[in-house]
């Protein structure tokens, strides 16, 4: 039941990123989520294999980033919890449903924001002061990557200090 849950989740997902092809121009998505249940052991189920990198592409093909604020609705946390806060299973329940999203959001080139009970209003202003500035660089791509295949892009900077923040995959259109 779980699994089946995880992907109905997953196919609206990546629904709504396809349908974004069609829209020109960048896009940024802001996806609310209380967690995606995803096993965090070799063959443990639900297992989604490597979606959070086939997502990555079509957010990529969209030309959308994702920003992912992940409402904590952890079980065992909060003033009626057996569990000791800061626990080792509160941190492996959070981590289970926190981690692919964190991997969605990364290879779509926008981030996690994680949120305790209570306000998310920072979140959402995160994003606005992410969203409000930031540079854009381009590439002259040769006539043989215009294949409309994802590649994988990665952006370095010598600044320490810095965070830098980039899609992990870029797709060529054909021409045409």
């Amino acid at each position: 039941q779980l699994e089946g849950q995880v992907m109905t989740s997953l196919t609206g997902l990546e629904t709504l990123l396809r349908a974004l092809e069609r829209i020109p121009g960048r896009k940024a998505v802001v996806f609310v989520s209380a967690g995606l249940l995803v096993s965090d052991r070799s063959a443990g189920r639900p297992d989604v294999g490597d979606m959070a990198r086939v997502m990555g592409e079509s957010a990529a093909r969209s030309n959308a980033t994702v920003y992912t604020v992940h409402i904590d609705t952890t079980p065992g946390v909060g003033p009626a919890s057996q569990k000791a806060p800061g626990s080792a299973e509160v941190a492996r329940d959070r981590s289970l449903h926190g981690n692919w999203l964190s991997d969605f959001s990364q290879s779509a080139g926008g981030r996690l924001i994680y949120v305790p009970v209570g306000s998310a209003n920072f979140a959402f202003d995160r994003i606005l002061r992410e969203t409000a500035a930031y540079y854009l660089l381009g590439v002259e791509p040769a006539a043989a990557d215009r294949d409309g295949r994802p590649r994988k892009l990665e952006v370095k900077v010598k600044r320490r200090g810095v965070s830098v923040r980039s899609r992990q995959w870029v797709v060529i259109p054909p021409k045409g």
